[in-house]
């Protein structure tokens, strides 16, 4: 199912800059309405400026945007309390189990690719993956796919705290399960300006 079907899926609007919700409580359970203002959204586009030379590097910036609109974000919602994972903050308010980051990121995502911040990937599925850290458990995650090789990227923002840069890795790589012990060079906290 494509990412921005998801969005729909559970009953959530088409997101924009001005209006998008931000969800939480596993499952999207609990939800906020929000918005950026001008500026904010500025300081994203400012992390696409100038434009991308290539994919790599657009994978880059997308995952500093994301850790960026999670701290604007966590800032005005429950999920700025966020922990990595799903049982050490469970219970706790504003946790978000994957579906709730899948769905986030999708949203953070949509917004980009609407103002034409994304040129080299296309949204691509929500895939999901028999692993977790619990063994058994499923965990899902969404993706993009490189416009030039059809390669497909996993990014997955589950797995760390509220507005850290999320894990971009090729679906072969995430499909492993054991990945997230030994790839360590995509986590690092984007400070806030």
């Amino acid at each position: 199912m494509p990412l921005d079907v998801q969005i729909s899926k559970y009953g959530l609007p088409h997101p924009t800059p001005d209006h998008y919700v931000n969800c939480w409580g596993n499952g999207c359970i609990r939800s906020v309405a929000l918005s950026l203002n001008t500026e904010e959204w500025q300081e994203i586009r400012d992390i696409f400026t100038p434009p991308s030379q290539n994919p790599g590097e657009e994978r880059d910036r997308m995952g500093r945007a994301i850790a960026r609109l999670e701290q604007l974000t966590g800032a005005r919602s429950a999920s700025g309390q966020d922990v990595g994972g799903s049982f050490r903050g469970y219970g706790l308010m504003g946790q978000q189990d994957c579906v709730d980051e899948m769905i986030n990121t999708t949203t953070y995502l949509t917004m980009m690719r609407d103002d034409g911040l994304i040129r080299f990937h296309n949204l691509d599925k929500r895939l999901t993956n028999g692993w977790f850290e619990v063994s058994g458990w499923p965990h899902t995650a969404g993706s993009i796919k490189d416009v030039e090789t059809g390669e497909i990227y996993v990014v997955d923002s589950w797995w760390l705290d509220n507005g850290n840069k999320p894990y971009i890795l090729t679906k072969a790589q995430w499909k492993t399960g054991n990945w997230e012990k030994t790839h360590k060079s995509e986590e690092e906290e984007v400070p806030e300006p």
